[in-house]
C-alpha cells in the first residue's frame, strides 16, 4: 500500500526528529506532485539507508533542511 500518493503536495517535517526509525522503504511512494520536502528527514539519526532512485522530485521547490542534523546522510542516501 502506498504511504504517499499523487495528490500529496507536501511532506514537510513528515519524519522530523524521528530519531529511532532504523529503516524505511520509500520506493513505492508517488511523490510526483510534492513541492515541499522541508525538514522531511531532519534528525533521523537511526536510519541506515534511504533509496530515492524511483522518486520524481521535479516539482519540488522547497527542500530546506530535508536532511538537516543527520550526520551520516551523505553515506546512506541513494538516488538523489
Amino acid at each position: 500500500e502506498r504511504f504517499v500518493g499523487p495528490s500529496v503536495e507536501s511532506t514537510r517535517a513528515m519524519f522530523n526528529v524521528c530519531r529511532v526509525l532504523p529503516e524505511l522503504d520509500v520506493s513505492a511512494w508517488d511523490v510526483s506532485s510534492v513541492t515541499d520536502t522541508n525538514h522531511m528527514f531532519s534528525e533521523c539519526y537511526a536510519l541506515a539507508a534511504l533509496d530515492f532512485s524511483s522518486w520524481d522530485l521535479s516539482r519540488v521547490t522547497e527542500r530546506e533542511g530535508m536532511f538537516n542534523e543527520w550526520p551520516n546522510a551523505p553515506e546512506t542516501i541513494r538516488g538523489l
